[in-house]
């Protein structure tokens, strides 16, 4: 994909940004647009960089019509170092639960996230599986 710059990327997908934008209830977390919209184009640089061939104006919604939407809204939050926020990701029991994830694990993000290293959920999986020890076996 040709790079997109974010002022681009918000110009075309103006309206898509905003109706998500409202869906994921981001303001309880205190994201602004600007932020989320930071992190909508963030995934799809993401996405479409290693599959060229497919970029295209209807793909691109199509993908961020894809994303868990509310996930993303709580992410940025935490991100931004949002109490509430944190606190509801420290909370979701059956996200850590099915996860395995310790009270360790969790301050260490919490820690990572402060430095803008945890974007996602996604990303949140994929640095417990570097942080963690492997068992014995």
């Amino acid at each position: 994909m040709a790079a997109m710059s974010l002022e681009q990327f918000f110009e075309t997908y103006r309206d898509t940004i905003h109706r998500l934008y409202l869906a994921s209830d981001a303001a309880t977390w205190n994201v602004s647009e600007s932020s989320f919209a930071t992190a909508l184009w963030r995934s799809v640089e993401r996405r479409f960089s290693v599959d060229q061939a497919s970029f295209s104006r209807d793909n691109v919604i199509h993908f961020l019509d894809s994303l868990h939407i509310r996930d993303v809204a709580l992410a940025v939050g935490c991100l931004l170092g949002n109490p509430d926020a944190w606190h509801r990701f420290a909370t979701d029991r059956p996200f850590l639960k099915r996860h395995g994830v310790t009270r360790r694990e969790l301050r260490a993000f919490k820690e990572l996230s402060l430095l803008g290293y945890v974007l996602s959920r996604h990303q949140f999986l994929a640095i417990l599986m570097m942080i963690r020890e492997p068992e014995d076996g």
